[in-house]
């Protein structure tokens, strides 16, 4: 088995690369290690084409490092993917990568079920509200079975290693990722009021139920105390937007159905757009 660690850090050496190693040391215990830095990646932004959709003989047009890192990830049997947060999130270069998963149309199988575990980290606690969720958000779209999670909280590189208690964390979560790969039974923890899918703490509130952005997965809003605490729907659970059988439903019945549309569409489409064309851009 081969588990796959991912550091979407800048900073060499920093908090997300030991802690990402950290686990991934737990992880050797049973598996060959493979780490690769995101940013040492030429990663280029998705132009919208569609030609990795429709056109899926040819894949993606754009001449980058994304096939290098898809290969990888689907050479690997387990991922380990860490990052520090940038302004409550974590780097643009995860964004970059998670615009261009469409290229999966036709190969998702190649990571769908796969266990990985994510780690976050920042120098200050309350200013990371998005940085776990979107990590597993990443981890959840690109097919994988996000079996656990952590976030640390320290500023200066390398200065979580004097946090004991992160460490023994992401050590557990490199083993909990092993267990996981190895067909053992694992937890997967959510807190109170979290969604149980992505770790997301915020919710849209629409009358007296709650719902996850990320996951599309809600439930009843309850009185308990002096505030009110979610009960996910079970059914809801099951079927959240990023299973096999809705993304499968998202490619097949929405984005291939939007081509034929399109063509059709398109010649009133271009007439409309005739009043637009006089206003350029700058040169």
């Amino acid at each position: 088995m081969k588990v796959l660690g991912l550091v979407a850090s800048y900073r060499k050496f920093g908090n997300t690369e030991v802690l990402v190693k950290e686990a991934a040391l737990a992880a050797s215990a049973g598996a060959e290690i493979d780490l690769l830095r995101l940013t040492d990646l030429k990663i280029e932004s998705c132009k919208g084409c569609m030609a990795c959709v429709f056109k899926p003989e040819s894949k993606c047009l754009i001449d980058d490092d994304m096939e290098e890192f898809l290969e990888k990830m689907r050479l690997a049997d387990g991922l380990i993917l860490g990052a520090p947060t940038y302004v409550l999130a974590p780097p643009g270069i995860l964004k970059l990568l998670l615009d261009r998963f469409l290229m999966l149309y036709g190969r998702y199988d190649d990571f769908r079920g796969k266990k990985a575990v994510a780690i976050g980290v920042a120098g200050l606690p309350g200013w990371a509200p998005f940085t776990v969720p979107f990590l597993n958000y990443f981890l959840l779209a690109f097919g994988y079975d996000a079996v656990g999670s952590m976030m640390a909280f320290s500023p200066g590189p390398g200065e979580v290693l004097l946090d004991e208690r992160s460490v023994l964390e992401a050590s557990s979560l490199g083993a909990k990722l092993l267990a996981a790969m190895q067909g053992r039974p694992v937890e997967k923890k959510a807190g109170p009021n979290t969604c149980p899918v992505c770790g997301a703490e915020f919710f849209a509130i629409r009358s007296n139920r709650a719902e996850c952005p990320i996951c599309n997965v809600g439930g009843r809003l309850v009185p308990e105390g002096d505030g009110f605490s979610i009960v996910f729907d079970p059914q809801g659970l099951q079927h959240h937007r990023w299973t096999a059988e809705e993304m499968k439903r998202h490619f097949t019945d929405w984005i291939l159905q939007t081509g034929k549309r399109y063509m059709e569409l398109r010649p009133e489409i271009e007439a409309r757009k005739a009043k637009y064309r006089r206003l350029r851009y700058d040169q």
